[in-house]
């Protein structure tokens, strides 16, 4: 693409020699004489770059430069004088000029310096083409639905996108915490700044206060050098803890202080750190529960909660369903380079009847699943998963599996009166014990799982392995 150029230059040889050089460029040129004509064609035209002289009849050059950055604040202006003062050249770049030439200055010269204004000026669009390709993927508008429920959420996400205040998202698992808080963070001012994700839960509870505030060197075994932790990371941006629920209580103090004070100290250090951050947390839990049953500090819970945001499950609001369905064939068909267009009018019935307690989650899962199954350009009930007519909630999957580990145990110490010559392998023996004894101090610890590790000598990924191994759900 041509780039075009002002020229402002009341010498006739030199404004020839500038308009020559640049046309040979590849440049589109306008030249004029004096001040006012430059303003004028300014206001008239479209510049990439201006090139005005400081010293003009009918106004001088920083005038353009002020009246340029006013009205065309991208468009880039070199300054040029046959006699050069550091203090205009300083006053220049205040102004916003984008370079200073002293005459004489050789054509070379001034095209080595447009060159690089010009590369600049490409790298500028393309990070503002990133940034509007972010919001689009990220901001609001990814938040996909049609229901009151959700269009409520989409206009509060851009509300709260605005102002800084701690946020709390709350909402069962797969709902599209993580997605609300991306649209927070691209929609906001700090949306050129990072935006750090870190899960409460997943990392192990003797390693997540490192990964949260950084460590100095020295400051334990291995740490052989100064690391950072997420919050400076996130200086200027957003920080995003999911789960927030999981986070040890001892831990919680130190998040309490970071809130209220916007300053901590590393692992091993004493430079106290100030950071600039604002915080987005996620769980799952019932924060409000947690704290009244003393899991989950009380003022930690209301400083988080400044802005709560609730999002309902998605068999709350079927109506979003086909929208989201649409989404999902679209990234999955084009994926896996298929043309699929949609689900048959049967197949979209039935899962329009199927309770998603797994929420967005599940039904991309379904969608991906499916696409990657079928060879047709529409796909039929019969490429779907067999899904259960009804789904137990949550609450009675947990019942119903307590009552079934129950049943289980009475059933083996029974086989055993009835067979009492007939021994266990050591192995299961002691794969039965282990998995009582996780049961009886879960329930010790009434659920808590961080406290339940403690009590083991384990870590709390080590107990959540266990756990899944033995599908053992909340015992408590």
């Amino acid at each position: 693409m041509n780039k075009n150029v002002l020229i402002i230059e009341d010498e006739p040889i030199m404004r020839n020699i500038l308009k020559n050089a640049l046309t040979k460029a590849g440049f589109e040129t306008t030249i004029v004489e004096d001040g006012i004509k430059g303003i004028s064609a300014i206001n008239e035209g479209d510049f990439d770059i201006i090139i005005t002289d400081i010293v003009l009849p009918k106004g001088d050059g920083f005038k353009v430069l002020k009246w340029a950055k006013e009205k065309r604040p991208d468009t880039s202006v070199i300054l040029i004088t046959g006699h050069g003062k550091v203090k205009d050249a300083v006053e220049a770049m205040k102004l916003g000029a984008s370079d200073y030439l002293t005459k004489p200055f050789s054509m070379e010269d001034l095209a080595l310096r447009i060159s690089k204004i010009v590369e600049f000026q490409e790298l500028k669009r393309d990070y503002t083409r990133l940034q509007q390709e972010c919001e689009t993927i990220f901001g609001t508008e990814r938040i996909l639905g049609v229901s009151p429920k959700i269009i409520a959420i989409r206009e509060l996400t851009k509300t709260v996108a605005g102002v800084d205040s701690t946020i709390l998202i709350e909402g069962e698992s797969g709902t599209g915490k993580e997605v609300v808080a991306n649209a927070i963070h691209y929609s906001s001012p700090r949306r050129d700044k990072p935006f750090i994700k870190i899960s409460c839960a997943a990392i192990p509870e003797t390693l997540l206060e490192s990964e949260l505030f950084g460590y100095e060197k020295g400051a334990f075994t291995g740490a052989l050098k100064r690391k950072p932790g997420r919050f400076e990371l996130a200086n200027h941006g957003t920080l995003f803890l999911d789960e927030i629920g999981d986070l040890p209580q001892a831990l919680q103090v130190k998040l309490l202080r970071v809130l209220q004070e916007r300053e901590f100290e590393r692992i091993g250090g004493t430079e106290t750190i100030k950071v600039d951050v604002r915080i987005i947390c996620a769980t799952n839990r019932d924060l409000e529960k947690e704290t009244k049953e003393g899991r989950f500090r009380e003022d930690l819970y209301y400083r988080l909660k400044v802005i709560p945001i609730h999002l309902s499950p998605l068999r709350e609001r079927k109506e979003d369903i086909p929208i989201l369905i649409n989404h999902f064939i679209k990234i999955y068909s084009k994926k896996m380079n298929k043309k699929i267009s949609a689900f048959s009018d049967e197949a979209m019935k039935y899962l329009m009847e199927y309770d998603f307690y797994g929420n967005v989650r599940e039904l991309e899962n379904i969608v991906e699943r499916t696409i990657a199954l079928c060879p047709n350009q529409m796909i039929g009930k019969e490429y779907l998963p067999l899904l259960k007519e009804r789904r137990e909630k949550p609450e009675e999957r947990r019942h119903w599996q307590s009552a079934d580990n129950e049943a289980r145990r009475h059933a083996s110490k029974d086989q055993q009166k009835k067979e009492p010559d007939k021994l266990m392998p050591l192995q299961d023996k002691m794969t039965d014990v282990e998995r009582n004894y996780i049961i009886d101090v879960l329930k010790k610890a009434k659920g808590n799982k961080t406290k339940a590790a403690k009590l083991l000598s384990i870590s709390r990924k080590n107990l959540w392995e266990k756990m899944k191994k033995y599908s053992i759900l909340d015992e408590a």
